[in-house]
């Protein structure tokens, strides 16, 4: 290749050429040579968010939308992602728990469906600990 290249050769897709200077020895300039690397994909950010008390359905619908949501921003880690959804699955299920106490709060709560697995190893992770006092009922760290 000769040294005559002065302006990058690199057609814009409106037909007209970059003008910008090309490299030595080059048709492109930095910017548009084939050598040169995209730019590094972002992390997804680590922006904070709250979600609603999970008191009945309609709220239970929000915080699912909006963990869809920031998901599909690329906004929300996955690995988190799926501890959310976990959660909310785990919030559905006690969904008729919860009404029940909403309604009625001095009766006992219903005894848990003994058909439902038992999902306490799943939260034995960091950062989680059990209550003493209270025995199945996790409390961050």
């Amino acid at each position: 290749m000769s040294a005559s290249f002065l302006t990058c050769h690199y057609l814009h897709a409106t037909g007209k050429r970059c003008g910008s200077p090309a490299l030595r020895g080059e048709q492109f300039c930095f910017y548009h040579h084939p050598t040169r690397r995209p730019p590094a994909r972002t992390r997804p950010s680590r922006t904070p968010f709250d979600l609603p008390p999970i008191i009945d359905a309609e709220t239970l619908q929000i915080a699912l939308s909006e963990v869809s949501r920031r998901l599909a921003d690329n906004t929300l880690d996955p690995k988190r992602a799926g501890l959310l959804l976990l959660t909310l699955q785990m919030a559905k299920a006690n969904l008729p728990a919860i009404a029940h106490y909403l309604c009625q709060p001095d009766s006992p709560l219903p005894e848990p469906d003994p058909n439902l697995p038992d999902l306490s190893e799943l939260l034995t992770g960091p950062g989680l600990h059990p209550t003493l006092s209270a025995p199945g009922r996790w409390y961050p760290t």
